[in-house]
């Protein structure tokens, strides 16, 4: 049963109006019962419901124009500092507030096909959604503006969410630092460990599990011998420090062991790095005539592909109405994709490692650290950027220039073929669009790429470098199974990494089903007269009980989403199949505390039916949450989900077994899966690509003989 904030927070979300124009607006706000009884609401804590009076709003200091083209454009900085003056001078907050999250609150589907269509011709209408931590009261609301009609903005409503801590803002790393460092109980640790605290630096965790009615960090700390030394690399462990972030202070401060800081290894220093190798020749990726991509404000189009290009603090990139045009027809295929969440487990029992459980996504925000890109050195070739616009924890709007990039690849051989009886060779290379950018939360650095290929494919890769959260250790002891030596009195623990991709599901039009594909040898029962046969069989989805699995690699697994009033010539059914090819599972028990946290982990795949307010597969509110709210607590009423709008979650990522060439920078780690068209073409779509012209782009090498 939906609780009554649920119930508000569904009602506003689905009472999304579609377009109004600045007379259509106020002419609604007079004759409508339900504005005018918010229009008198004053802020009425007893109700957990706050809305403000719905006054025409217009900033002087903000141009008036619209900067946005699409119902699915993210929000713009003018957009944003609306959002922040509204929430702040019309709700009354006390001056501590932080905002811990500014995005576009996305408009129905319903809303998006008909403006793409071009069954809407009016004004869109813009939303913003903000999570504000009230540092003073320790409160959570959601906070949703109305930003069109330009000048006509207001706050629709704002719901205080009990029981929750929010996502880490971007300010309180710096404050956790400034805290700690200013604790007299830290320094007098520090002092008797010999530890010059002007050295010293603080990396914020929340990691280890308990009620969420304080916010409560659990800082790590390490010795920086300079700017440009590794800071990770002299880990000061033994030391247990618990911050309150909201009262801004030191509640605990307790020696558990103690154990020599790391000596300083010139290895470790990868900023100090001056000689290089030599003898690389320089490779030039060059398109004189031009990108065979478009790109038209968000929207990216290349070789029948067609897609909308987003971006939010928590997920990162996000991918909107994914469509191929087949013969002139467009086709959708995916509505939303996007990486709802990374969990980072470690295994080993010693402190501080067994409690970095880290939710990536729900604590920092996988767009949080994005980087600004560099051509030559993230992005090789022809490039096109874009840029994101981000809000830090006072709500202060910034743009990142270069944050997303796309770009073409050659990607070797598409298809070939030799006709042996007259020697006729058939090949075609293969090319690939990107879409990818990179982001750093704290030691760690990630690159999250979405592949689009010209045979239909696409595939989606994280890589995984940055550097290893380490731990120090006593001279003549070693780590045994639980890690690896990698410098002096230095070791790094064995942990998982776990990415969970959320896809909303749209293959040619909205009632999909979902099915998995095994492979098997024939029963006893059946024939199999050369003891050699096998087969694929095909299990349909009909609720969400029987759509939680795990990976099967002895079996071939794999999934498809399927439309099954849809056939191609040849009477197969259309669909386009979840291919995985780095399934894990999760080594800690389910009775765990970071189980009963992540339980989504415990299948590869779920499906679910589409609802506009399940984004998360571990909840909304994942800092210091002791149980999943999310996917295990939606199933539980094993609603239908076949012929529906489905929605399917897949679970995938790496066991980080350690090597000491992982140090001090680790080398890319990649783990991802395919969606590939299963029947959903007549024919290889890829066919009708041109072959190269033989003398472009190479020449011949003549080898150097030592005779």
């Amino acid at each position: 049963m939906s609780s009554p904030n649920e119930k508000k927070v569904n009602s506003v979300i689905q009472k999304n109006p579609t377009a109004l124009t600045a007379k259509a607006a106020s002419e609604h706000h007079e004759t409508c019962k339900e504005c005018k009884s918010k229009s008198n609401l004053k802020l009425e804590e007893t109700s957990n419901t706050l809305v403000a009076d719905q006054e025409p709003f217009i900033d002087a200091k903000v141009p008036a124009k619209e900067d946005f083209t699409h119902p699915l454009d993210d929000l713009t900085e003018r957009e944003i500092k609306i959002s922040v003056q509204l929430i702040k001078a019309e709700l009354g907050f006390p001056r501590r507030i932080g905002f811990c999250q500014i995005i576009l609150n996305e408009p129905p589907k319903e809303t998006v096909l008909d403006f793409d269509s071009g069954k809407i011709k009016g004004p869109i209408h813009r939303e913003s959604f903000a999570i504000v931590l009230d540092h003073i009261s320790e409160k959570t609301y959601e906070v949703m503006v109305a930003l069109t009609p330009i000048g006509y903005e207001h706050v629709v409503s704002s719901v205080h969410i009990p029981g929750v801590q929010p996502p880490l803002l971007s300010n309180e790393y710096e404050i956790c630092e400034d805290i700690v460092k200013n604790d007299h109980r830290v320094m007098e640790v520090l002092k008797k460990r010999g530890i010059d605290p002007d050295h010293v630096m603080v990396d914020l965790w929340i990691g280890f599990f308990s009620e969420p009615k304080d916010r409560i960090g659990a800082p790590l700390l390490f010795y920086r011998t300079d700017d440009e030394s590794n800071g990770y690399a002299q880990p000061l462990d033994g030391i247990k420090v618990l911050v309150d972030l909201n009262k801004m202070r030191v509640l605990s401060v307790e020696e558990l062991f103690d154990v020599p800081v790391p000596p300083h290894d010139i290895h470790s220093d990868w900023q100090k790095i001056k000689e290089y190798r030599k003898g690389l020749k320089p490779i030039h990726v060059t398109q004189p005539e031009g990108v065979s991509f478009e790109v038209e404000g968000k929207k990216l189009s290349w070789q029948n592909w067609s897609m909308r290009i987003g971006f939010n603090k928590r997920e990162g990139l996000v991918l909107h109405t994914v469509s191929y045009s087949d013969k002139g027809k467009e086709r959708p295929i995916i509505y939303r994709a996007s990486i709802a969440e990374m969990v980072v487990p470690y295994g080993d029992p010693r402190h501080p490692n067994y409690v970095k459980n880290a939710f990536d996504a729900g604590e920092d925000g996988l767009g949080t650290g994005v980087h600004s890109l560099e051509l030559g050195c993230d992005c090789l070739g022809a490039i096109c950027y874009l840029d994101v616009v981000m809000s830090d924890g006072n709500g202060t709007p910034y743009t990142i220039k270069n944050g997303i990039c796309i770009h073409e690849e050659d990607f070797g051989s598409l298809w070939k073929h030799k006709e042996w009886r007259n020697g006729v060779v058939g090949v075609r290379r293969s090319r690939r669009l990107v879409v990818s950018y990179f982001t750093t939360i704290a030691n760690y650095d990630y690159g999250l790429f979405w592949y689009f290929y010209l045979d239909g494919t696409i595939k989606f890769e994280a890589k995984l470098t940055g550097i290893m959260s380490v731990s120090a250790i006593k001279s003549g002891e070693h780590p045994g199974g639980y890690g690896v030596m990698i410098a002096p009195n230095l070791y790094a623990p064995i942990h998982q990494h776990f990415f969970t991709a959320r896809l909303d599901m749209m293959v040619d039009g909205f009632n999909n089903a979902v099915q998995e594909i095994n492979v098997k040898q024939p029963d006893a029962h059946e024939p199999n007269p050369y003891n050699s046969a096998f087969y694929a069989t095909k299990t349909t989805f009909h609720t969400e009980a029987e759509a939680q699995r795990p990976h099967g690699p002895s079996s071939t697994r794999c999934w498809r989403v399927v439309n099954t009033s849809k056939k191609n010539r040849n009477g197969e059914e259309c669909s386009w199949r979840i291919v995985p090819y780095s399934s894990v599972l999760p080594y800690a028990k389910h009775n765990s505390a970071i189980m009963n946290k992540a339980c989504h982990l415990k299948n590869t795949v779920w499906v679910t039916p589409f609802n506009p307010i399940e984004r998360y597969p571990a909840g909304n509110y994942t800092v210091q949450k002791e149980i999943d709210d999310g996917l295990t607590k939606w199933t539980k009423a094993n609603r239908n989900v076949y012929n529906t709008n489905v929605v399917v979650w897949h679970n995938f990522g790496i066991t980080h077994i350690t090597r000491t060439e992982d140090w001090p920078v680790m080398p890319m780690e990649y783990c991802g899966f395919y969606l590939k068209p299963d029947n959903f073409f007549d024919w290889n779509p890829s066919m009708d690509v041109p072959p190269q012209p033989k003398e472009t782009g190479c020449c011949e090498i003549p080898l150097k003989s030592k005779l």
